[in-house]
This record gives structure tokens, C-alpha cells and sequence, in this order.
């Protein structure tokens, strides 16, 4: 399982964090510059921003699906147990601290009849169905991170390509120059 430990709103927030770095202005002084080196230097920036949301993107994806390896962890320790509460002569078995905790560290419902940790069979589907809710959210939006994270490559990619292109054209410029002069 992985390590990240957070609720779903701390990882989230590093595509907080790329958004608003997206959404900010580049502001670079160009006085005294070529327009080939104006245009370069704003390119290179807008690149260096886009790289900085990507990274951040890649990091709010992989906090997101460390909490479903987690939730997938609890689900399938639920299904034992509803299992094991069928089968025993009790016809229960108790929540484990660290599934209790996980699912009130990340609003999950679960059965609370009782105001205890036993769990029957039907209170354990309940569980189930409550926490598999719950990864389908999360699995949902790491698909539409993901989505949005291509989205910001390919725009980075762009800029990348105009800054090549701007960068030929000056250079084609400059070469033509040279040659009228020769």
C-alpha cells in the first residue's frame, strides 16, 4: 500500500496550486531585447510554468490513487469480514481501529447501530457498498485529472513548438541578413 496518508482535500490541493499557477500572468521585462529573445524569454517562462503544473498535477494523481489502494486495502479486509460474520457462531465480528479510523479520516459512512464496532453481515455490505462508493468518486476524478493533465502537456507542447518556430523564423531572418550583406 502506498504512503500518503493525507484526506482527500489535502491531496487535491497541489491541483489547487497548478491552477493558480496557470492562472497567473507572466510579467518579463523585454526592454532592451530583441524580439526574437523577448518572444524566446516569455515562451521559456509560460514552459516553466506548465512543467510546474504538470509536476503538480502528477503529485495530487499519485496522493489520489494512494487513497484508493487504500480504500481497495479496506474493502476487501470488509468483504472478509462479512464472510467471517456470516459464518461465526456470533454472527459479528468487530471493525478494526484503522478501517474506523480511515473511513472517519475520510467522511466515509459506515453502520454505527449500536454505537459500537460490531459488525453483522448486512451491516458489512452496508460498509462495502458505502466504500466502494466512495473509490468510484475518487477513481472518477483521478480520470479527470488525468484528462486535465494532457490538456497541459499538449499546451505545453505548443508553446514549446512556437518557441521553436519563432526561433527558426528569426534565425531565417538573421540568415537572410547575412547573405544580402555578403
Amino acid at each position: 500500500m502506498s504512503n500518503f496518508s493525507g484526506t482527500v482535500a489535502q491531496a487535491n490541493q497541489p491541483i489547487v496550486d497548478a491552477d493558480n499557477l496557470l492562472s497567473n500572468k507572466i510579467n518579463v521585462n523585454t526592454n532592451g531585447m530583441s524580439i526574437d529573445i523577448a518572444a524566446f524569454e516569455v515562451s521559456r517562462r509560460y514552459v516553466e510554468s506548465y512543467k510546474g503544473a504538470i509536476e503538480k498535477y502528477i503529485t495530487a494523481v499519485t496522493n489520489k490513487h494512494s487513497l484508493i489502494e487504500q480504500g481497495g486495502f479496506y474493502l476487501s479486509q470488509m468483504q472478509e469480514h462479512k464472510i467471517r460474520a456470516e459464518s461465526n457462531s456470533q454472527g459479528y465480528t468487530n471493525m478494526p481501529n484503522g478501517m474506523k479510523n480511515f473511513l472517519d479520516r475520510h467522511g466515509i459512512n459506515y453502520d454505527k447501530k449500536g454505537n459500537d464496532t460490531k459488525q453483522n453481515d448486512k451491516e458489512w455490505q452496508v460498509n462495502i457498498e458505502y466504500l466502494n462508493n466512495w473509490i468510484k468518486g475518487r477513481s472518477n476524478e483521478v480520470e479527470t485529472d488525468v484528462i486535465k493533465l494532457n490538456d497541459i502537456i499538449n499546451k505545453q507542447n505548443q508553446l514549446l513548438q512556437s518557441t521553436t518556430t519563432i526561433l527558426k523564423k528569426a534565425h531565417d531572418v538573421l540568415e537572410g541578413l547575412i547573405k544580402s550583406l555578403v
